[in-house]
């Protein structure tokens, strides 16, 4: 991204010397481009802020946007997908829930690719002060070493999960894969939030 708004700015350099020589036909070619390629850039980071943390998170909660999420990436799959969750509806710190889908959502990818599984699924619950993450699946396990085509492994799910205090595990065992995630209420959050109350 900083290469093309690099690339803008030097555009727009251009464009103010054409204009400076009375140059506006050329000038309007040229406003045109450096438009078109604003409008692409702004594109492109609406995606990735969608898939960092989606609209739907905020609006309806974690719970919604993995099941939306999903949804969405198995939609033309055989794989049956399951999403259960004790949360009933609370909501947890951002960062956690933005961690949460984030885990998740790797761990389908690698499921969708690499497992063949027939079914999934996700569960995600609070005991204590800690929420539990799960993702399993009946297929051959996904590949949670490497990271592929800008996406996740192993070695990075860990380093966001213990940046927040947590810990993970897994089992690749064909037929019973899962990944489980385990990590911590902050402090601040745990007494006094009462949407975090477990009723």
């Amino acid at each position: 991204m900083l290469q093309h708004l690099t690339a803008t700015a030097f555009a727009i350099d251009l464009l103010v010397n054409m204009l400076s020589r009375n140059d506006v036909d050329d000038a309007a070619v040229l406003a045109a481009q450096i438009r078109r390629d604003i409008a692409s850039e702004m594109s492109s980071l609406r995606h990735m802020m969608v898939e960092l943390r989606p609209p739907v998170m905020d609006e309806r909660g974690l719970e919604a946007a993995v099941s939306d999420y999903t949804t969405t990436l198995f939609s033309e799959d055989q794989t049956a997908v399951s999403v259960d969750s004790d949360l009933g509806g609370a909501r947890l710190p951002p960062e956690l829930e933005t961690a949460i889908y984030r885990l998740t959502r790797e761990a389908l990818i690698n499921i969708k690719r690499h497992a063949g599984a027939r079914r999934a699924n996700v569960t995600i619950s609070r005991a204590d002060q800690t929420v539990h993450l799960t993702v399993a699946d009946d297929g051959a396990g996904f590949d949670t070493e490497h990271v592929q085509d800008g996406h996740y492994g192993l070695v990075t799910m860990r380093e966001r999960v213990e940046s927040l205090g947590g810990t993970i595990t897994k089992d690749n065992r064909p037929g019973a894969a899962y990944i489980h995630a385990a990590l911590p209420l902050p402090t601040w959050a745990r007494p006094a939030d009462p949407r975090l109350t477990r009723r």
